[in-house]
């Protein structure tokens, strides 16, 4: 990926593929669209995650856009205009950074309430273990659904590993693990930086954690629960409104 306006189609192509599954989803149950289910509500919270990181983009492209005139850049104009102190290069990294890493951040908290709501309501939890780890709830669930190890769900591991070194400023602190999801390589050292978690390889992440969101959903042990699967925070959201 030569430049960050090319993750815009593949947020857009990602969002389609989310709609497919909710489709499929309010098909196979018999749901309302609009339904406050657990499935639901992580599908529409992903996709709007995945719109308002394109949205950011977007605008950043946009303004450096408005501060070029007959294809000369106005660096100080747009560096006022966002209110930095900073160099341009350091600008520009420092925002994509946060926003890189804040996406990365919130799909990997929808992803694990959505398994732990159905976790819990297939009641695959062990009694003493209400809450458990991302990891722990994938090994559970993709046994459930009888679904093999694969790209999915390395690319869910993958996800945890760069979502949990942040905790640590960025250095892995977990025992090593070299990770091929799809054509990308994801290495995590103990005691060192995390030198994965770039643009490219974080869309080919998203990409396969898609996937993995179609086998879950769709598969027959999921695929078959066609009442409403409990989602506390839009339970509670929906007696406020």
């Amino acid at each position: 990926m030569h430049h960050i306006m090319e993750c815009i189609q593949k947020f857009q192509a990602l969002n389609q593929q989310l709609e497919n599954i909710k489709q499929e989803v309010v098909k196979n149950t018999g749901l309302d669209y609009r339904s406050r289910d657990a499935r639901l509500v992580a599908l529409d919270s992903i996709q709007m995650n995945m719109a308002a990181t394109a949205m950011w983009i977007n605008g950043l492209n946009s303004l450096a856009n408005f501060c070029t005139d007959d294809g000369i850049f106005n660096k100080n104009q747009f560096l006022n205009s966002i209110g930095t102190g900073l160099e341009l290069a350091e600008t520009e990294v420092e925002m994509l950074k946060v926003l890189k890493l804040g996406h990365t951040t919130l799909i990997h908290f929808k992803l694990e309430n959505l398994f732990q709501n159905l976790c819990t309501h297939l009641k695959l939890l062990p009694e003493k273990e209400k809450k458990c780890g991302f990891w722990h709830l994938t090994e559970i669930i993709y046994k459930a659904c009888k679904i093999s190890d694969g790209d999915s769900r390395k690319s869910l591991i993958a996800l945890t590993q760069i979502r949990n070194s942040l905790h640590n400023n960025g250095v892995h602190r977990h025992p090593s693990l070299d990770l091929q999801v799809g054509q990308l390589r994801y290495q995590f050292v103990d005691g060192e930086l995390v030198n994965c978690a770039y643009w490219e390889a974080l869309m080919n992440l998203l990409h396969f954690n898609v996937i993995a969101l179609h086998e879950v959903l769709l598969s027959e042990e999921i695929g078959k629960i066609d009442r409403l699967v409990i989602d506390q925070f839009s339970a509670q959201l929906e007696t406020l409104t």
